[in-house]
């Protein structure tokens, strides 16, 4: 992987168009440019439109659409998910969902909560306390990789790690808390040579999306009176 990473985005929405502003001020990011979409005007010279991921370093994106691309230029990925086009070396889960796995790497046995648009639920299996502005949210059901969807009305979400009452999330508005946690995959794939999902790289992907600007909360429940 060469000192300076040029960087191709394949976009599919918000996400990926926010990740490629964030990453325009990264340290070791040459080139940036938007495949087969158009930048605004507004953003100057620094994001350019480009047909194809030819002469690029690594791709990044969201789904099979993105994997593809990479996997049939030979390069590298940065994804948001895991779809089964992936082909090595590339970083997955890239997400708020691998956030929250990566806050849980040194907990095995957390109960991880991961916020997502939608009605917020009534009842459920966990109650989860996340810090204002999302505060209390009910998740129900348990996912493949142990994480638990808590529905959200509004712009803000985010993610919570809780074991034995201590409580780590982070909370954001969702938009920028999925672009931070794309263009912070990138910082990692330098130091991968297979499929490695961000919590195997955990310091580092956590390192580097504190660098986009989230932020770390913890807290401790007292325990119930008695």
């Amino acid at each position: 992987m060469p000192s300076t990473i040029d960087v191709v985005v394949h976009v599919s929405g918000e996400t990926e168009i926010r990740a490629a502003q964030a990453l325009a001020a990264e340290p070791g990011i040459g080139r940036i440019a938007l495949l087969r979409a158009t930048p605004p005007p507004s953003w100057g010279d620094r994001i350019r439109r480009v047909e194809t991921v030819e002469g690029f370093t690594v791709v990044i994106g969201t789904g099979a659409p993105a994997a593809s691309e990479a996997a049939a230029a030979g390069l590298p990925a940065v994804l948001t998910d895991h779809p089964p086009q992936t082909t090595a070396p590339a970083v997955v889960w890239a997400s708020p969902t691998g956030l929250a796995l990566a806050l849980a790497a040194d907990n095995p046995d957390a109960t991880v909560v991961v916020t997502e648009p939608g009605p917020p639920l009534a009842r459920g299996e966990v109650t989860a306390a996340f810090p204002p502005p999302v505060g209390r949210v009910v998740a129900d059901g348990i996912d493949h990789l142990g994480v638990r969807r808590a529905p959200v009305d509004g712009e803000f979400g985010g993610v919570l790690v809780e074991q034995d009452g201590r409580i780590t999330a982070v909370v954001d508005d969702r938009r920028f808390l999925a672009a931070a946690c794309l263009a912070a995959g990138v910082a990692i794939i330098s130091h991968v040579d297979d499929v490695t999902p961000v919590w195997r790289r955990a310091q580092r992907y956590l390192a580097a999306v504190h660098r986009f600007g989230l932020v770390t909360a913890e807290a401790v429940t007292p325990p119930p009176a008695r």
